[in-house]
């Protein structure tokens, strides 16, 4: 079609110029013109040539015309002049508000394609699709049937509108009884239906089966039908008629389609609301079929207002999720608002699994540097950790101390300011423990000191038996009490300190200190008593006490850092694995395998 074309009809030479060809459609070619008079752009079909001449064609080419001009509605183009003139070189025509924008059909194939270009989210889909069922819920208000509704004939506009193309097969039926609206029925039929009965109008694919079967009772169920066809499409990308020809659409058409999509597409996350409209309103029998294209509507409306607000939370749970990932790409305390934003995320949409797998790693996957906000926290905790050691150290320490006046009385006193110094020191480092386990003493640094009084005492208590006998049990034990307590650094210097202290004991003779205690002959190893007497009976049951007492200290020791390690690590699993119940199952299999962190200690001695 051409400007020298539209010149040789009289009716529209003068009044329409012509702009450019849009295209070919179902029964005529269509082209942008300018309607003069007014001044504006229109959209003219006009009958192809090779048709023109045929009666039925140009009967059903004014037909819908004249039933798409009487239905005004939003979704619906109005038409705006119609040209009948009849003759061999005059075709029928007739002017329409141009459209712009792009077919139904189109977008979702460029879905299919992954074409993020013109990408339209499931809820705009079903919103399109909304507008649709209201375009044709009216027109069977005006006792109008589409017959050909699919998505190459639904035009979705640049700013949001919808539009129902392509009138050319609707048939006319009496108008529901509540309608209050004026009908079409002034518009003549052109006896379309009596020519065409018992043939299958509309596009196999998208046809109900009362149109495949030729039913000239054809209603607004057909309609209903076609609607549902398109939806299971929306929502899947799939055609729901999968014959490869139209003979075998058309076969399975009439034998029913299987619109279950949970069973045809199990991959697919679609709503069972959803499911249930496609397999109703594409029942095989038109009277078990959904009511209406108003019920249509309705009822993905209601879906969508449930649905709007889940995408709302979605939209806000990544934005959250981005807020995360800005946090820990910036470091320092960055984890800690990470995880306040991935928890946000999760509470708004628990289904967000990138939310949930980037939180589970930050809590089950602890940090290799302890943020600050922790860093306070822990050395509470190290500090609180003293105190309850300290509480044990001054136990052993008066224990200690007890045994200083039994040993003056089975033992005897022969050097008392030596006697003295011991009974002060221990009774010193006890007081500083004491003073610690109540928190009046903080630090590393009171540790240490009572830990070098000790220490000192020890040395005393070297000159009773000699430095190879008792005296380094109980160096040991107070080193071990105490290493328990400081960290690498300090414990290196309480090491220095026992090394010092065992070296004192053994060879304080030769710096002058005090004479020898110890002197080894071919004979045997002879004990001088330096400070006490050293009775032969009273010695021997000293010597037993001590030695057992020395022996199972160390054992009630490691008895107490055992129980305070799995008491440690009962917290730890329990919390872990609470925390892996905030995830789903599928991230919590990366950490724990099947039931949760216990797995990993299920061979221990959880008993307290």
């Amino acid at each position: 079609m051409g400007d020298k074309d539209l010149s040789e009809i009289p009716a529209i030479h003068g009044r329409y110029a012509f702009v450019k060809a849009l295209g070919t459609g179902g029964m005529g070619e269509v082209a942008l013109v300018r309607d003069e008079r007014i001044g504006r752009d229109v959209a003219l079909k006009i009958l192809q040539e090779d048709e023109a001449a045929d009666a039925e064609i140009r009967g059903r080419f004014v037909r819908e015309a004249r039933i798409q001009a009487r239905l005004e509605h939003p979704g619906l183009v109005p038409v705006y002049d119609l040209g009948e003139t009849e003759g061999e070189n005059q075709p029928a025509w007739f002017t329409m508000r141009r459209v712009r924008g792009v077919t139904l059909q189109d977008v979702l194939a460029r879905a299919r394609d992954n074409d993020e270009s013109t990408r339209f989210g499931r809820t705009r889909l079903l919103g399109i699709f909304v507008q649709m069922c209201r375009a044709i819920d009216f027109a069977h208000s005006r006792g109008v049937v589409h017959r050909d509704l699919k998505p190459a004939n639904v035009m979705v506009g640049e700013f949001g509108e919808v539009y129902v193309l392509d009138w050319g097969v609707a048939k006319l039926v009496e108008r529901p009884p509540s309608s209050t609206h004026p009908g079409t029925s002034d518009i003549p039929d052109d006896d379309l239906d009596a020519t065409r009965e018992g043939s299958a109008l509309g596009t196999p694919g998208y046809m109900s089966p009362e149109q495949a079967l030729g039913d000239a009772e054809v209603g607004p169920a057909s309609d209903v039908y076609a609607l549902g066809c398109i939806l299971f499409e929306i929502l899947t990308l799939e055609k729901i008629n999968t014959g490869k020809g139209s003979r075998e659409r058309i076969s399975q058409a009439i034998e029913g389609v299987d619109a279950r999509i949970a069973r045809r597409f199990p991959d697919r996350r679609v709503s069972p609301e959803l499911e249930a409209l496609c397999v109703e309103a594409t029942h095989v029998d038109s009277a078990k079929r959904l009511r209406s294209a108003r019920s249509l509507a309705d009822r993905v409306e209601e879906f969508l207002e449930g649905d709007r607000d889940l995408e709302r939370r979605q939209k806000l749970s990544y934005r959250h999720v981005r807020r995360a990932h800005a946090a820990m790409a910036d470091g320092g305390g960055g984890s800690s608002v990470a995880t306040r934003e991935l928890a946000l995320a999760l509470a708004l949409d628990p289904e967000n699994h990138s939310a949930a797998s980037e939180l589970a790693s930050l809590l089950l996957e602890p940090p290799t540097t302890l943020p600050d906000g922790a860093r306070s926290a822990f050395g509470r905790w190290v500090e609180n950790t003293r105190r309850v050691a300290a509480r044990a150290t001054a136990s052993r320490y008066l224990l200690w101390l007890s045994f200083v006046p039994l040993g003056g009385l089975v033992l005897g006193v022969r050097h008392g300011p030596l006697f003295a110094m011991v009974a002060g020191l221990l009774a010193l480092a006890s007081l500083l423990t004491v003073l610690q386990a109540r928190g009046v003493l903080k630090g590393v640094a009171a540790t240490v000191f009572s830990f070098a009084t000790a220490a000192l005492a020890l040395v005393c208590i070297s000159r009773i038996f000699g430095p190879f006998i008792v005296a380094p049990c109980l160096l040991a034990t107070n080193l071990m009490y105490h290493a328990a307590q400081v960290g690498r650094r300090q414990r290196v210097g309480l090491m220095v300190i026992t090394a010092i202290a065992a070296s004192l004991s053994i060879f304080g003779h030769h710096l002058g200190l005090w004479p020898p205690s110890v002197v080894v002959t071919p004979e045997g190893i002879l004990i001088r008593p330096g400070m006490v007497d050293l009775p032969p009976e009273g010695t021997w049951w000293m010597l037993v006490l001590t030695n057992l007492l020395a022996v199972m200290v160390p054992a009630l020791t490691a008895g107490q850092t055992r129980d305070a390690l799995v008491h440690a690590e009962r917290r730890l699993v329990a919390h872990a694995w609470t925390v892996q119940q905030l995830v789903p199952e599928a991230v919590r299999r990366r950490y724990d395998g099947r039931d949760g962190v216990m797995s990993d200690v299920g061979g221990s001695d959880p008993a307290p």
